[in-house]
């Protein structure tokens, strides 16, 4: 395990001293193997899960599960992970996010989710039942997060924070994420802006499959629930979603 994991970390100029941190932190927490697979090839040559500005994700056996393992990168700009893992943990009390299952300050172990990134999912399938099914969901768990107040604070970019997995979508990365402790809007607001709203290839594509001319109705209801994050509210825009 040791071996694998110094090439995967070698690839962010990691030295022997972090290496050895993180390695123990695996074993603590009771990870059994780590596992080389995925779609990224780092230049180390070991293919991994993915990887951002600070951190990278691999598969790991855990518990006798393959699971995500996300280990900070020793460049990140972060100190830790713990952050981010505890705002997952406060993600999963109301059904949203990769469930997590353990963590440490320089790993988190969490589900392992197989899909795509939305982008790539509304480029390839153009049913109008199961693209509105994804939006609607979203918005259930965008309004759930806000109801908490838990702020993501980055879905006004879901190419990068949403993934579909079995025609069911899943927000991740926690890592900007506040917990305002009172309930919100900025989820919901962020999420319908950039799907149906925007200007980019996921909202262009969504609108010409769900048949969507004009979005005012929606710039309007999402004017609504800004001054006032009723669940009324949200059943406007479902109902809208759902008839169009």
């Amino acid at each position: 395990m040791r071996e694998l994991l110094r090439r995967i970390l070698k690839a962010f100029n990691a030295d022997e001293s972090y290496i050895e941190t993180v390695a123990n932190e695996l074993e603590e927490i009771g990870v059994e193997e780590i596992i080389e697979e995925g779609d990224l090839l780092l230049h180390t040559g070991v293919k991994v899960l993915g990887k951002g500005q600070n951190s990278v994700v691999i598969k790991c056996l855990y518990n006798g599960k393959q699971c995500a393992c996300k280990i900070l990168r020793p460049d990140a700009s972060r100190r830790d992970l713990i952050h981010e893992a505890q705002m997952l943990q406060i993600a999963n009390k109301v059904l949203v996010g990769p469930r997590i299952y353990s963590y440490r300050p320089h790993i988190i172990i969490m589900q392992l989710i197989r899909g795509v990134r939305i982008e790539r999912y509304v480029q390839e399938i153009s049913n109008n039942l199961k693209i509105k099914k994804i939006v609607l969901e979203l918005v259930e768990q965008a309004y759930r997060l806000d109801e908490i107040g838990l702020e993501h604070d980055e879905l006004s970019r879901p190419e990068e924070h949403i993934l579909i997995e079995n025609d069911t979508p899943y927000i991740i990365d926690f890592e900007s994420a506040k917990y305002r402790g009172k309930k919100t809007f900025r989820n919901l607001t962020q999420i319908l802006n950039a799907l149906l709203v925007g200007r980019s290839k996921v909202a262009l594509k969504i609108r010409h499959i769900l048949n969507i001319d004009n979005v005012m109705p929606i710039i309007q209801l999402l004017r609504e629930y800004k001054k006032d994050p009723r669940r009324e509210i949200v059943n406007k825009i479902v109902n809208y979603i759902s008839n169009v």
